[in-house]
């Protein structure tokens, strides 16, 4: 759910427990993630590229998440965040 409120979309790699369904979520039913086989260069560059490439993963990835957040919690969240953010960077002192 971080990923998805954040709109992020996701690179798959599950070894154990619940991750196995976590994954299959991500990417055969919410279709915003790929699922890798390994850790070598070519997988990952692979995985890189599909998600990053993917125009209508992003599309289903933004309308995830206002279903999940509501459009009132995502648009406080974006002004929480910018609090902290201005905070962080000093310019609100």
């Amino acid at each position: 759910m971080e990923a998805v409120a954040s709109c992020r979309r996701l690179v798959c790699y599950p070894v154990a427990g619940d991750q196995f369904v976590n994954s299959r979520y991500i990417v055969d039913v919410w279709k915003i993630g790929v699922r890798i086989s390994g850790f070598g260069e070519k997988e990952v560059e692979d995985g890189m590229r599909k998600v990053m490439e993917d125009e209508e993963m992003g599309e289903r990835l933004k309308k995830l998440r206002d279903k999940a957040m509501g459009n009132e919690a995502r648009l406080c969240l974006d002004n929480s965040f910018t609090i902290f953010k201005d905070d962080i960077c000093g310019y609100n002192i």
